[in-house]
């Protein structure tokens, strides 16, 4: 971790420099944490960022309806995810 990035960067900016490697993100569309509006923006940042390096495929956006969380459903697509990958 970089002490005092967010302060010179955006959050999805950042996660969006590991494309081409794959990103999962989960999104709880009920966040009190983060606004809907700006996921959502973050969202398609880091979507065309990975469009704009030909890889697309290795971005995975999870939404659920549900508040901050890393409820049940969210970890099913995770490990599917996962597993489409080939990570055992």
């Amino acid at each position: 971790m970089n002490p005092g990035i967010g302060r010179v960067a955006d959050w999805p900016d950042i996660a969006a420099c590991r494309a081409p490697r794959p990103l999962f993100v989960g999104y709880a569309e009920r966040d009190a944490l983060f606004p809907l509006e700006g996921m959502r923006a973050a969202d398609e940042v880091i979507r065309r960022h990975y469009e704009s390096r030909n890889a697309g495929e290795a971005y995975s956006a999870h939404w659920v309806d549900a508040p901050h969380s890393f409820d049940a459903a969210t970890q099913r697509a995770f490990l599917s995810w996962l597993a489409e990958l080939g990570t055992p």
